[in-house]
């Protein structure tokens, strides 16, 4: 949740102002390292402070420092693949990706090699973690400033624009925060509620559900450049190029809805022989590629529009639905209570999209 807010949502917002216009670069590119500075100190700043009350003080400069990392460095190189992928520069912005999870993966393996030797002692480890983590975040940093300077030159920053763009990505940062609250409130409410046993369960059905559709919405960031410059020729032009992509996109989601349904029982041999029980579970959200995918492109046809309001009062409704359907059914009903909750958030979100879409269609006939 916290990285989406404090991105300010500078990846869409970047990918609409360079796939716009390419010449844009620079100015668009600074400006999202601008509002990535502000809105990451800030929320670092924020996590630090939680981190003080709940943890020792060792483990609040850890925390912080991986927030810092995560706020900072590693949403700059995220931010630096979509402006790369709006110039066309996509074996680019996949090397940018790959090199700062990399960086990050050896951070981790390096430390998790030191935990395994017992003569170390613990606030040795802890440090090294910090300098760990710390220099993969500087590495990353360095090398998408870098790439991006090749590439579009030196940064700047427009004020005018910068804070147009910081309004803008806010309401993008809120729908992608909200999105992942939604995504993660019912396991949180299945162990408040004493079902740690079914919690195990669920979570390894949603995440399989989840890793299912990540290909889609690699597709969707892929195109999001060009759906931006349709979305710039009015709303009709980005429904237009929204249904032809929904015949490949819904086909996928509909594969992988009938995979996710006859392969359910072998998640045991996936996960283990002690997630077998999970199989209901991941037949019974199976359908939840369908729902996203069409979602997904009623919402880019609003944000590739400008409309980022729409989108996010949307997937805040139905964020806001599930966690209060969640309170109620989990209780009774367990995982399958998050489960109905699950699909009347999907609904709502889908209608509140879809009715979105239809008034500031209808408001452009006029």
């Amino acid at each position: 949740m916290f990285p989406s807010l404090a991105s300010l949502g500078q990846g869409d917002i970047v990918t609409m102002r360079i796939a716009r216009n390419a010449d844009d670069a620079p100015e668009a590119w600074g400006d999202a390292l601008s509002a990535l500075a502000i809105a990451g100190v800030i929320a670092t700043f924020a996590v630090g402070l939680i981190a003080l009350v709940v943890l020792p003080a060792q483990s609040t400069l850890v925390v912080v420092v991986l927030a810092a990392g995560e706020f900072l460095a590693f949403g700059s190189s995220d931010t630096a693949s979509r402006a790369l992928r709006a110039l066309n520069r996509f074996v680019t912005s996949a090397l940018v990706v790959l090199t700062a999870a990399g960086l990050r993966m050896i951070a981790i393996v390096s430390y998790a090699a030191l935990r395994a030797d017992e003569t170390v002692s613990d606030s040795t480890q802890l440090l090294f973690l910090v300098a760990a983590i710390g220099a993969a975040s500087i590495i990353t940093a360095i090398i998408s400033l870098a790439t991006m300077r090749s590439i579009a030159g030196p940064a700047q920053l427009h004020p005018t624009r910068w804070l147009a763009s910081a309004r803008d990505g806010a309401a993008v940062g809120v729908g992608h925060s909200s999105q992942a609250l939604s995504s993660d409130i019912d396991q949180t409410l299945l162990l408040r509620a004493g079902f740690e046993a079914d919690n195990g369960l669920y979570a390894t059905g949603a995440r399989l559900v989840q890793y299912a559709f990540l290909p889609a919405y690699a597709f969707l960031h892929t195109v999001a450049p060009e759906f931006f410059r349709r979305g710039e020729q009015g709303i009709a032009h980005s429904r237009a190029y929204a249904k032809k992509l929904a015949l490949p996109l819904v086909s996928y989601a509909v594969v992988m809805t009938t995979f996710l349904l006859l392969g359910a029982r072998g998640v045991e041999i996936i996960a283990g022989d002690r997630f077998a029980d999970a199989a209901p579970i991941i037949m019974a959200l199976s359908a939840l590629p369908m729902f996203r995918a069409v979602q997904s492109l009623l919402g880019d046809v609003l944000t590739t529009t400008g409309h980022f309001v729409d989108r996010a009062r949307a997937v805040l409704a139905s964020a806001l639905l599930n966690i209060a359907l969640n309170l109620v059914l989990i209780p009774q009903h367990s995982w399958r209570g998050a489960v109905v909750a699950t699909y009347a958030a999907e609904l709502a979100m889908f209608g509140i999209l879809a009715w979105s879409v239809w008034r500031r269609s209808r408001a452009t006939t006029y």
